[in-house]
């Protein structure tokens, strides 16, 4: 069994330096934790006083979760913090996909108005590449690999078998926290056009 576990197309636009310190964001939905209406709180909260902040509201699998971003040292220059509807840390893992329910950009200024015609151009120019979400899934359901095990030499394997089908991807080691309990998983990153990054997680 594997489950991808959603990262929105707005995380690749976060690598750059108006991020926040990632001990500042914690800090802050830690402030919060517990609040009804947790996520309109710290989203209404985080724009009128952290203006520059960036964040998304998904939806996976009929439940919400919110994510904000900070600077990271990390090879993709950021971090992304994941809380429920209860303030609680946990990732949401979307074995049907997630949708944006809503995302903030930060500050509106004239470059995020070029960012979003250039994105607009991007996806009209990559609909039919076989690099979308949808195509991945498709991928992975044709993948006849063990997705059963969470070793370093399975997620080599998939990881593997994605690159040989064109998907830039790559093993990374992730700690998932929820309310429960936390884990380590070995994950495969992997790039799509029309919702950015997705780790797969398996075991």
């Amino acid at each position: 069994m594997f489950a991808v576990v959603f990262s929105t197309t707005a995380a690749a636009e976060t690598a750059n330096k108006d991020l926040p310190d990632s001990l500042d964001v914690t800090k802050f939905l830690d402030k919060y934790k517990g609040e009804s209406n947790y996520i309109e709180i710290v989203t209404e909260t985080a724009e009128e006083d952290h203006p520059a902040w960036k964040w998304d509201v998904l939806e996976c699998n009929g439940d919400d979760f919110v994510v904000f971003y900070s600077n990271s040292d990390n090879d993709k220059g950021y971090n992304a913090e994941y809380r429920d509807v209860d303030g609680e840390i946990s990732v949401p893992v979307c074995g049907n996909g997630c949708t944006v329910k809503d995302k903030y950009k930060g500050e509106n200024d004239e470059e995020n108005e070029v960012e979003e015609d250039e994105e607009t151009e991007e996806v009209e120019d990559t609909e039919d590449s076989g690099h979308a979400y949808e195509d991945l899934v498709n991928c992975l359901d044709a993948y006849t690999g063990k997705v059963t095990c969470s070793s370093r030499s399975c997620a080599n394997n998939m990881c593997d078998y994605l690159k040989d089908n064109g998907w830039d991807a790559e093993v990374v080691k992730k700690a998932y926290k929820s309310v429960a309990s936390g884990q380590t998983r070995f994950c495969i990153d992997v790039d799509t056009e029309d919702e950015g990054l997705m780790s797969i997680v398996l075991g």
